[in-house]
């Protein structure tokens, strides 16, 4: 529901609609990762923070705290977006040892970084 109104066609476009409805999923999901972090509980959670943060990021620049709960909590996309984050700068300055110490998390947790995998040689 939330990519509708953060993505949609120019009349289903409503901001405040969607930011309602990234942090109602938010909302669902934490407590039932805090209770059971299984992989589900995981990918539901990481999902709805890290595409809260992306939504902020889009929006407002300002949705890096969401994508670092979510990748706390060991949803890939946010461990790889962390590592990208630190390796280019895009939230301050460049950390090369943070940017690989989150690409290995995400290696260690899934075995696999697939696409980041580039990202990852290049600081290796």
């Amino acid at each position: 529901m939330q990519d509708i109104y953060a993505y949609g066609p120019d009349r289903l476009y409503d901001y405040l609609e969607a930011q309602k409805w990234y942090k109602k999923a938010v909302e669902i999901s934490k407590p039932l990762y805090e209770a059971n972090p299984s992989d589900e509980n995981v990918f539901l959670y990481g999902a709805a923070e890290y595409e809260l943060g992306m939504f902020y990021n889009n929006n407002e620049g300002s949705g890096y705290g969401n994508i670092n709960n979510a990748a706390k909590a060991g949803y890939i996309y946010a461990m790889w977006w962390m590592g990208y984050c630190y390796q280019f700068g895009l939230q301050g300055s460049v950390n090369e040892k943070l940017a690989l110490d989150w690409y290995e998390k995400a290696l260690d947790k899934y075995g696999f970084l697939g696409w980041a995998e580039k990202y990852y040689n290049e600081l290796k």
